[in-house]
């Protein structure tokens, strides 16, 4: 009996998600193939010395296989990464896709801004972790401040002490990239026990902002991969 996901719909194998990642790659990438292929025959030819070493054609053989295929897993995968990436940079709801990707280190995000400028379509989401409260905006600097400031003023009044960080995500200098958005949260030092991250999380949900309503066209699920960071 397949295997099925909460929702109901059917688990795709190994192989199937390697078929979907690969075919997305190739849309960006086209010589992706061939970087594979390379990566392939790069392990085989390393095993050769081996093979004249140990007088043994299997084992060396099977381990250049290995390591090539692996080489090649991790060349698909940055690739991956890097087309998903492009294919999101000055898009509406690029961060949010991003942000939507980072579970690690007890972090979590909501799936939709928690704060929108309905003129400018300016974007605030807020994330929480150990390394507190994170909040990451989209749009101009000058012009998102003041959206992000009361957004900060919001989470204050529910937790004082709590620290705060601001990323302002955009392509300008002064700003975070889509693609080091995710290393730049995952490098923030941890300043709470995960049971002081427990109860930040219950009496952050008292805001009840996660349902805000969006600006027609922005679904960051479709898009597609106190401190102050730029």
């Amino acid at each position: 009996m397949p295997k099925t996901n909460p929702d109901g719909s059917q688990k795709q194998g190994t192989i199937a998600k390697f078929k979907q990642i690969y075919q997305y790659t190739k849309e960006g990438e086209p010589r992706i193939g061939l970087y594979l292929v390379l990566a392939i025959i790069g392990g085989i030819v390393i095993s050769i010395p081996f093979m004249f070493l140990f007088n043994n054609f299997i084992y060396p053989e099977i381990f250049g296989l290995l390591t090539g295929a692996i080489a090649a897993m991790l060349i698909l995968s940055r690739i991956a990464d890097r087309v998903g990436y492009d294919s999101v940079v000055g898009k509406t709801g690029a961060a949010g896709a991003v942000l939507n990707t980072i579970t690690q280190s007890n972090w979590s995000f909501a799936t939709e801004p928690v704060a929108v400028n309905q003129s400018t379509r300016d974007l605030v989401y807020r994330g929480i972790g150990r390394a507190g409260i994170v909040l990451v905006t989209e749009g101009p600097v000058n012009r998102v401040r003041p959206l992000v400031k009361k957004e900060e003023q919001k989470v204050k009044r529910v937790i004082p002490n709590i620290t705060v960080t601001q990323i302002y995500s955009g392509e300008s200098k002064d700003q975070v990239s889509v693609r080091k958005l995710r290393k730049t949260i995952l490098k923030l030092k941890p300043v709470l026990t995960k049971a002081e991250l427990d109860q930040v999380k219950t009496r952050m949900k008292a805001l009840g902002t996660f349902n805000l309503p969006i600006p027609k066209g922005i679904d960051p699920m479709k898009v597609r991969p106190t401190r102050k960071i730029r």
